[in-house]
């Protein structure tokens, strides 16, 4: 469980490393394409609000001309500059220009004046009478209205000699019905009546906004939002620059300086630059709003993202958890059903084969378990017949010694009856007649233990031949181990061609950018799930190269064995034959020798030198049988010795099969 929760806790940091990349990409794209597509708009609003403030200011100017015009086509006008002497005309002239400049608005003033400039009628009373033009400067000032099809002159904005405020220098030459020039009307509003146009016109909820209308022949402000600076020359850098384009020949456009956005269009009619000014920051303001709600939102999908991708990983590695845990407790060498996993097995996914192949493998060391024990048991029932077989032996062996000791002393009586022989013939007779019984008895006993050498040695041989076929059959299971570290090479390719498949869907993923989002998750989640199968896989190849080690050793072990029944104890006991058979050989010779003794007897007074060469025929073959005696006693010691062997090979085998069933 901890392992599961520490790979769910990897994927979801990767997953949410890999998301917040993806975020931080699409915020500054995003971010980048929204401040540009905030910018353009705002460039666009600022030309659409300063097109329409300089159509605002065309039809301020529009409107003063017409008034112009309106007052130019009175008929009072034209009556006193037909007849600028009649007190009358003049007296009506008068009156209506007072009238008319009474119903105006922020207008400096209007007149009538002859051709000459001197004024005939005007709005102030004071002012009637006066030259505007000296002589020298007539011809000039003639020209801007004769010049125009209408006789009409728009002088644009310049500061008043008598207000000394910023106003439009408007007049219009008025002709006789023959074309000659009569005279002129003349009047100009104060700029400041623009002003209020503008200010009112101003409804936008930018606050830094700012207007400010330049005069391009004076270098001087004709409107600024900022009062204090109407008349005053231009100081500002962004305005000068401004100024600079507009001379250059480009009429409008927008400028940024490292503070403010400047909108500008020059209104070349009238010598004036309209700018607006936006604070940048504060234009971009929407766009930074757009971006804290963004990084809000990542914030809280990141989030999401990866405590779904926790939880999901959770459930999608449980059933792995599992078959982990199964395998796990196979490397313990725990051969228990594994009833956790049964309902992963038969699935076509890397889960089902592992638990397929874990499930097999468990079958397979079962019975690899079972074959050992019935070896064991096998071995510990040879063990119990070889022990009584040297028990046999033991007892042969010492009943061989007793006879040999009889023997020996039958001999040294012999040699003592040769130097007594006929004082004490009756003895050596009854001698040679005990001797002659416990000869025939020895005979017996020789058969009788050769019979049963050879039926041990029949059981031996057929326990040996089953052994070996056990042993082969066991090695056959073993080896059928074979198909699991094939099975373990199958998943690894299919781990392999998983993770392949899992890297091209993150290329896709990536290139679908932000549609493929998902998508790029679950080949991660695939990803890794192909990762933990080649571990599961790497895990199930350890063991049984573990395994593989362990069936060397046990197969090298039953080699062991087969060959020592074969090559020692087979050995043994034909030796054991011979020793046998020679013994039995030995004691008919003993017995023949007996026979001659008897013959010898009867004949000893003429035979002694023979009788004393019989005495010690006799004693080496007493001493021929001692040795053989002990070649049998070597023979049960070194039988003892390999049967202590077999029993130490038993307990080697019932260790192996401890560890699996512990």
């Amino acid at each position: 469980m901890i392992k599961n929760l520490k790979m769910s806790a990897v994927v979801s940091l990767c997953v949410g490393i890999i998301s917040f990349v993806c975020m931080a990409v699409l915020y500054l794209v995003l971010g980048a394409r929204v401040s540009e597509t905030v910018q353009e708009k705002s460039v666009e609003n600022m030309m659409s609000v300063l097109n329409g403030q300089a159509n605002l200011i065309e039809n301020y100017v529009s409107s003063s001309e017409n008034i112009i015009r309106e007052y130019a086509s009175a008929g009072e006008v034209i009556a006193l500059l037909r007849d600028p002497s009649d007190p009358q005309r003049v007296k009506e002239c008068q009156e209506y220009t007072e009238r008319f400049f009474s119903n105006l608005h922020l207008w400096e003033g209007i007149y009538t004046s002859d051709w000459d400039t001197c004024v005939l009628a005007h709005n102030s009373r004071n002012f009637v009478g006066m030259v505007t033009r000296k002589t020298g400067e007539l011809t000039a000032y003639r020209k801007t209205m004769t010049d125009s099809p209408d006789g009409f002159f728009n002088g644009g904005a310049f500061v008043s000699p008598s207000s000394h405020k910023m106003i439009f220098n408007l007049r219009m030459a008025i002709y006789d019905n023959d074309g000659t020039p009569l005279g002129l009307v003349g009047g100009g509003p104060f700029l400041s009546g623009l002003n209020e146009l503008l200010v009112r016109m101003n409804a936008s909820d930018v606050k830094s906004e700012r207007y400010a209308v330049i005069d391009s022949a004076h270098y001087i402000y004709a409107y600024n939002s900022d009062e204090s600076l109407i008349m005053a020359p231009i100081e500002y850098d962004s305005h000068i620059a401004v100024m600079e384009r507009v001379n250059a020949g480009e009429n409008e456009g927008v400028l940024e300086d490292e503070n403010d956005t400047i909108a500008y269009r020059f209104l070349s009619d009238y010598n004036l630059i309209l700018t607006m000014s936006y604070d940048t920051d504060e234009l971009m303001s929407s766009v930074y709003k757009t971006r804290q709600t963004f990084i809000f939102f990542a914030a809280v999908t990141e989030i999401l993202i990866i405590v779904g991708t926790a939880a999901a990983s959770l459930f999608i590695t449980r059933p792995l958890n599992r078959v982990t845990r199964a395998v796990d407790s196979l490397g313990r060498l725990s051969l228990e059903e594994k009833t956790d996993i049964k309902r992963y097995s038969g699935a076509k996914s890397e889960v089902g084969r592992i638990a397929d192949s874990v499930d097999s493998l468990n079958g397979v060391l079962k019975n690899i378990v079972n074959t050992l024990s019935d070896c064991s048991a096998s071995l510990g029932r040879g063990s119990e017949l070889m022990t009584g077989t040297v028990a046999a032996l033991s007892e042969s062996a010492d009943t061989n010694r007793k006879t040999t000791e009889k023997i020996s002393a039958g001999a040294v009586s012999a040699n003592r009856s040769i130097h007594a022989v006929n004082d004490r013939i009756g003895t050596m007779t009854e001698i040679v007649r005990e001797s002659r019984d416990a000869t025939g008895q020895r005979v017996d006993e020789a058969a009788s233990m050769i019979a049963s050498i050879d039926e041990k040695f029949l059981s031996v041989k057929k326990s040996t031949e089953k052994t070996e076929k056990d042993i082969e059959r066991s090695v056959g299971y073993l080896d059928s181990l074979g198909i699991i570290s094939d099975n373990v090479q199958v998943i690894r390719e299919i781990a392999g061609n998983t993770n392949f498949l899992a890297i091209n869907a993150s290329i896709e993923a990536a290139r679908a950018g932000d549609a493929g989002t998902g998508f790029g998750v679950i080949a991660s989640e695939i990803k890794e799930l192909s990762s933990l199968s080649s571990n599961a896989a790497d895990n199930i190849s350890a063991i049984c190269v573990k395994m593989n080690d362990n069936i060397g050793t046990i197969k090298k072990c039953f080699d062991e064995i087969v060959t020592f029944i074969k090559q020692d104890i087979s050995v043994i006991f034909e030796d054991m034959r011979d020793t046998a058979e020679k013994l039995r050989a030995s004691v008919d010779e003993v017995n023949g020798d007996m026979d001659r003794m008897s013959e010898i007897i009867e004949c000893i007074h003429a035979e002694t030198s023979t009788l004393g060469a019989l005495v010690e025929e006799n004693e080496k073959g007493a001493a021929d049988i001692d040795e053989k005696t002990r070649r049998l006693y070597e023979t049960v010691r070194q039988l003892d010795d390999y049967i202590s062997r077999n029993k130490q090979t038993v307990r080697d085998i019932d260790r192996i099969v401890s560890s699996f069933v512990k």
